[in-house]
């Protein structure tokens, strides 16, 4: 296998994972997933004040994941919040 199929391979893995908030939305609870994105979508609510929240609650994500989530720029799929 070359380098390059190699981080095709690394790349497409990553993707198929989704990140942190994508992970914990799939596992939550649904009232807790609905609020959670509820918040989200808010502009009224920080990256910061979400994990924050999150925390108080045992989630343990990071202000740099949340906000990639939130601008969709991390591997989840587009289609998620």
């Amino acid at each position: 296998m070359s380098l390059a199929d190699a981080l095709t391979d690394e790349l497409a893995a990553k993707k198929s994972q989704g990140c942190g908030v994508g992970k914990l939305l799939g596992a939550l609870p649904k009232p807790d997933r609905a609020a959670l994105l509820e918040a989200m979508v808010n502009p009224a609510y920080t990256a910061p004040a979400i994990t924050r929240a999150l925390a108080a609650e045992g989630h343990k994500v990071s202000n740099f994941t949340m906000r990639a989530h939130r601008r969709s720029d991390c591997p989840c799929p587009k289609a998620s919040a």
